[in-house]
């Protein structure tokens, strides 16, 4: 046989390519289903609501990386299943823990938003809920971990697309009877539950459930694997940092009008752009991986993406920037005309992250993670600190993101160079 076919023969047949692809499948269509009911939400809720929504889903966020410490990545890394199970339940007790303690502070939570994000009325943000939102997170992180363990990818797949509808057609259907913010954070709860659930179901094929939800915490087990909360979670925490602090930082500058259509352009132009660059960063990886292999360097293939990415970035920006206002005014209604315009004004950081995210496993190659968690960590700041640089001094929401914008690419060139010079430099593997 050829050795080209051959190799093309091993592709078609590799577990890898097959599970992702189960996976990436899933993904696609709950991103899909997303966008597309997003012109049905955009004429039910308003600016304010999805500026609710996001401060509520932005602490959650947070406090479900804190209620297992991360130790729910670590139930796919042991060769044992009676370590996987004490992780397991370790993280599940953390799951309970945690929410349980968090209902006792939630006024102090309650307060800190109020000084953060300037919201004097609460009240459409249902705090009481997050707990269990919390609760429900964490346990799909366990969940997920548990059908990478048991490689039920199929399984995984098939209830985010269960996921994705049942929570939509919640946002839908509580929206339609005027439940405001609370329709979209009910309709997220439901769409958790319904993972939980059904995975629970899918999951009974490969192991016990009751052996691997138990409220037990074995202190060898907490030690042995006490990288993950002391490593893991710091950085995942950066990672949800800066759109935490940007949207906390909006509302308590420029408002809760401003940050519910900055929340809206994020979701409708970011998360098709975070699943387009997770696809290009796979196949980056394992493309410079071979490219390590055979010459030690990957500066070539590096320029190649790079002047691709950069071509689509310039004319989707432009693009942005003429149209973005009509094309918001047309699918999603005349009332989020202005956030067709915010489109424009931040499609240079939206799209410099894109480009530098795609090449985020090149300091992976290079050994360089902790260089990497600074920079990333530098950038993130920078744009926070952006925010109230702008404020400050043009007490202008246009000219602040254009600052922001500014910011995103300059610190974007800098971290790209970076990478340009890693790609040149000869890796070698012992």
């Amino acid at each position: 046989m050829d050795p080209l076919k051959a190799i093309r023969f091993r592709i078609l047949k590799s577990d890898f390519i097959r599970n992702v692809a189960l996976l990436t499948s899933g993904t696609i269509f709950a991103q899909a289903l997303s966008f597309g009911v997003s012109p049905i939400l955009s004429r039910i809720y308003v600016a304010e609501d999805f500026a609710a929504f996001t401060i509520y889903t932005q602490i959650v966020g947070i406090f479900s990386i804190l209620s297992t410490l991360s130790y729910s990545e670590a139930i796919v890394v042991p060769k044992e299943e009676n370590k996987a199970r004490k992780l397991s339940n370790l993280a599940f007790s953390l799951s309970v823990l945690v929410p349980l303690l968090l209902f006792l502070f939630l006024p102090i939570v309650e307060k800190l938003i109020i000084y953060f994000a300037k919201i004097e009325n609460t009240k459409h943000l249902y705090i009481f809920l997050i707990p269990i939102s919390v609760f429900l997170n964490a346990n799909r992180n366990i969940i997920n971990s548990l059908f990478t363990r048991t490689k039920n990818f199929k399984g995984n797949s098939k209830n985010r697309v269960f996921e994705s509808i049942l929570g939509s057609l919640a946002n839908i259907g509580l929206g339609y009877n005027g439940l405001a913010s609370l329709g979209l954070i009910l309709g997220n709860i439901v769409a958790q539950f319904s993972f939980n659930g059904l995975s629970l179901l899918s999951l009974k094929r490969n192991i016990r459930i009751l052996d691997f939800f138990q409220t037990k915490i074995d202190k060898l087990t907490l030690s042995e694997y006490k990288s993950f909360p002391l490593l893991n979670s710091p950085i995942l925490l950066t990672d949800l940092f800066l759109i935490t602090a940007m949207s906390f930082s909006l509302s308590n500058l420029f408002g809760t009008y401003t940050l519910g259509l900055f929340a809206f352009t994020l979701k409708i132009i970011q998360t098709p752009l975070t699943l387009v660059s997770t696809s290009i960063g796979q196949v980056f990886f394992k493309r410079i991986a071979d490219e390590v292999n055979q010459n030690g360097e990957y500066g070539l293939f590096f320029r190649k993406v790079f002047s691709q990415l950069l071509i689509l970035s310039i004319v989707s920006i432009f693009a942005l920037k003429i149209m973005g206002p009509n094309l918001f005014a047309i699918i999603f209604g005349e009332s989020w005309r202005e956030a067709g315009v915010y489109a424009g004004l931040i499609s240079p950081f939206l799209f410099a992250n894109f480009i530098y995210k795609c090449f985020y496993y090149i300091p992976i190659v290079a050994n360089k993670q902790k260089t990497y968690f600074i920079l990333n960590t530098f950038y993130s700041f920078s744009l926070v600190l952006g925010l109230f640089v702008g404020h400050y001094f043009f007490q202008d929401i246009t000219k602040t993101f254009h600052l922001i914008s500014f910011l995103a690419v300059g610190i974007s060139c800098l971290i790209l160079t970076w990478f340009y010079r890693l790609s040149k430099t000869k890796v070698v593997h012992k």
